[in-house]
């Protein structure tokens, strides 16, 4: 990412991180929106997050304690002819304790839930066989049709948990990618405002933003990449924050700690003691900084120019509608709490063009992105931007981005706009982003490529190849 002093406390932050997506998975089946949407068709009831991670942790102690309580058993038969009570009762104490873990489990109303709909999409299929010749053949069958029913069962069981087991894998790899950027971007976000009253109020008031912005296409691998993305990007809504005291002034006390599961982590961020001491008091008493999470996507290669003459871009469509609805709320609520806030009254003009600039069906709309941009930093929003590698597009976003702040902010003119931006993508920290690495300083664009770029997002001559 970049930080960017342009004058005497004025400071812009970007993170910018490879795509926040499953890559090992080769999106084969699509990214983990399509596959939890499919999972959610396929069954016959819907479960929220919260409930599949449960789901999750049932299955694997269903699975697990059946071999426990049998072990103990037969310990229990072999103990009881040593004759040692205390060891009899200690492995009966034991039996018991795992035998009430699994009843526990099995009684738990998710589970309930979950056989209800299974006997009700049964007897359906049943229903579906008519002319009664099953309940006929039923007392002869009983026993085969019970066995069938056992390998039936045994053979969903280990699907489900498999499927589910994948799904939430591809999960957690993706969100712990987005996770980091963020609370890297709040840390900089926190340290940087803390002589800013009014950000610190907004913090425990409303929450802090975390703006989004992607330039994947919505054609191939990349569509599964946007998809994984769009799931990861909103769970953060159950992500929080919260500012402690650090223990001690080693370096290892200042590093922020997680806790709780993916239906509900906080992050806790330490502050040397001093620092922590001019906190407003609500922050110092641990409240929690909740995260509202936009993401805008605008694909500018040549996939998304194929997307858009011959595929679809409805995926993209509504991502971007969905976040200007998110933002629009978050907006409202900043106004309606902090009224007074620097920039607030200037937020109802840019919602406008934001939505104006979503109606429009215009192919490469980018300017969806530079309105969304501007927000973020109007509401002291987090700003992150990727692609697939973080490498070529975003370098051509982030120094497009410090140019029109350059322009918009601190008075560069037109003259100049054009030769400041090759400027930055020649000899900036871009180019030296891509020398790290891939061990060249060359972007990796070709000559045909970059015609079905936005013409702000073509390097200057030299610079790619």
């Amino acid at each position: 990412g970049f930080i960017l002093p342009l004058c005497p406390g004025v400071w812009y932050q970007v993170i910018t991180f490879g795509a926040p997506a499953d890559h090992h998975q080769a999106f084969k089946h699509g990214g983990l929106k399509r596959l939890l949407s499919k999972h959610q068709r396929q069954s016959s009831v819907s479960y929220s997050l919260e409930e599949s991670y449960r789901a999750r942790e049932l299955l694997v102690s269903v699975a697990q304690l059946p071999p426990l309580i049998f072990g103990q058993a037969e310990e229990l038969l072999s103990v009881s002819a040593e004759r040692n009570p205390a060891r009899l009762q200690e492995v009966l104490d034991g039996l018991m304790q795992e035998t009430k873990l699994f009843i526990h489990a099995l009684n738990d109303e998710l589970v309930r839930s979950a056989l209800t709909a299974a006997h009700s999409q049964c007897a359906s299929v049943s229903g579906r066989h008519g002319s009664g010749l099953l309940c006929e053949n039923a007392s002869a069958n009983q026993e085969e049709a019970r066995e069938y029913d056992e390998e039936e069962w045994d053979r969903t069981w280990a699907n489900v948990a498999k499927s589910l087991d994948c799904i939430m894998a591809m999960a957690g790899e993706t969100r712990l990618i987005r996770l980091s950027a963020v609370v890297c971007g709040f840390m900089l976000k926190v340290y940087g405002g803390l002589e800013d009253p009014e950000f610190l109020q907004q913090l425990h008031s409303v929450g802090i933003l975390a703006q989004f912005e992607a330039l994947l296409s919505t054609y191939g691998e990349e569509e599964g990449m946007l998809e994984d993305m769009e799931v990861s990007v909103a769970d953060l809504s159950r992500v929080a924050f919260t500012i402690t005291e650090a223990k001690s002034e080693q370096l290892h006390d200042f590093l922020p700690t997680l806790r709780g599961t993916w239906a509900g982590f906080v992050v806790e961020v330490p502050l040397p003691s001093e620092t922590f001491a001019s906190l407003p008091q609500e922050l110092k008493d641990g409240s929690l900084i909740r995260v509202e999470s936009v993401l805008f996507n605008i694909g500018i290669n040549q996939h998304q120019s194929l997307a858009e003459r011959f595929g679809d871009s409805s995926l993209q469509e509504r991502v971007n509608q969905q976040s200007g609805e998110r933002l629009r709320a978050y907006c409202h609520s900043l106004r309606d709490k902090l009224p007074h806030t620097a920039g607030v009254q200037s937020l109802s003009d840019l919602l406008s063009a934001l939505d104006r600039s979503l109606e429009v069906k215009k192919r490469k709309n980018v300017e969806v992105l530079w309105i969304a941009g501007t927000m973020c930093h109007k509401v002291n929003g987090i700003r992150l931007t990727s692609c697939k590698s973080a490498k070529d597009r975003t370098a051509m976003s982030v120094t497009l981005e410090q140019c029109l702040i350059l322009r918009e902010q601190h008075t560069l003119s037109q003259k100049h706009f054009s030769m400041a931006l090759d400027c930055m993508r020649r000899d900036g920290c871009r180019m030296e982003n891509v020398q790290k690495n891939i061990g060249s300083r060359k972007f990796a664009f070709s000559s045909v490529q970059l015609l079905t770029f936005p013409k702000l997002y073509r390097p200057p001559d030299g610079t790619y190849g």
